[in-house]
């Protein structure tokens, strides 16, 4: 039988998590390793690495992700 994360989860989550937990150490090798890249997309990277905390803040308020104008 196929392995669960918790009972009380639906099997697809609970998939996902197990699969998540699985592959944890694969999934963070960036911590142990700097010159691993933390995303793979540039422009985030770009993003992380050039703008201050303050700037990231500022922006995350004025454009939340659950901002209804960003759905379409």
């Amino acid at each position: 039988m196929h392995e669960r994360w918790h009972p009380s989860y639906h099997t697809y989550i609970s998939n996902k998590i197990l699969w998540i937990h699985n592959n944890w150490d694969n999934l963070t090798h960036f911590y142990k390793n700097s010159l691993i890249p933390k995303t793979n997309n540039n422009i985030e990277q770009h993003f992380a690495n050039t703008n201050p905390k303050i700037v990231k803040r500022t922006f995350k308020t004025l454009y939340p992700r659950s901002s209804p104008s960003l759905r379409k």
